[in-house]
């Protein structure tokens, strides 16, 4: 029997977004989802991602019946990692796809960011506070979108699926997005300095996967992560968002960790 998938998104982008690559996990394994990572309020956005970390454990013990192959991009990512560490009992593997781990000094650093504000610039969250929520018409909405550098690159289906899932009515007769931008903004504001991993901490096996054109995994974090925490590691083309960039060849990617890793599928 394979194991069940359980996928969580990134931040901004529901799970519907990635029905392309979760179509093709889906082959072969039976693929288990949290739709909206945030929005719950039993599961508030708060310093951490405490809360989030629950929506996801809760997630995987509601839908699956025995450990999970766990992948999650970006904030779901980070999520699987936190979850793992606390329940590894529920998981037959885990895979990040681009996401980093930080040491002493850089948790440190992510902790006085907070603390001063200084988050704001150092994440996304600078880019985002100002980000246009609604739109007129559906159309007028598809032309913004791909007028926008981080969504001109995405792989034309995954565009149509995030317009799909991404957008709904409003008031007015336009169209606004789903995900909140409070919740988005939030998610950047309290990202977890307690993301610190050091070596036999991980108890379940694992794998990452970082896109040669992303900023979000430095070169001596993804190097750390290969060579001293026990990651199954790979470069792959794109950006930080290439899941949804190349979601065919992410499900290859993300076969091939798994047989690299030892994990029967």
């Amino acid at each position: 029997m394979t194991s069940p998938i359980h996928f969580a998104h990134g931040n901004g982008f529901p799970s519907a977004s990635y029905q392309l690559l979760l179509n093709q996990l889906s082959e072969h394994h039976r693929v288990c989802q949290i739709p909206l990572l945030g929005h719950d309020p039993k599961y508030p956005v708060g310093n951490n991602w405490s809360h989030l970390t629950e929506q996801l454990i809760h997630s995987i013990e509601r839908q699956a019946q025995q450990p999970v192959i766990a992948i999650g991009h970006s904030l779901g990512g980070a999520l699987t990692l936190l979850a793992a560490l606390q329940r590894p009992e529920l998981f037959r593997a885990i895979i990040l796809l681009d996401v980093p781990t930080f040491n002493r000094f850089e948790s440190f650093l992510v902790q006085v960011a907070k603390v001063t504000g200084l988050i704001n610039r150092l994440s996304p969250a600078h880019k985002v506070k100002t980000r246009r929520t609604e739109w007129a018409s559906m159309a007028q909405a598809t032309d913004y979108f791909r007028s926008r550098r981080l969504f001109s690159r995405l792989h034309e289906q995954c565009l149509q699926d995030y317009l799909a899932c991404g957008l709904t009515e409003n008031r007015q007769g336009g169209v606004a997005l789903v995900y909140q931008l409070a919740v988005e903004l939030a998610v950047y504001r309290t990202l977890p300095h307690k993301m610190v991993l050091q070596p036999g901490m991980l108890t379940v096996p694992a794998g990452v996967l970082v896109g040669h054109q992303s900023d979000t995994v430095r070169k001596n974090q993804y190097i750390r992560m290969e060579n001293h925490l026990g990651f199954t590691s790979m470069r792959v083309p794109g950006s930080h968002m290439f899941p949804l960039e190349y979601p065919l060849e992410t499900a290859a990617h993300i076969g091939t960790l798994l047989e690299r890793m030892g994990v029967q599928q």
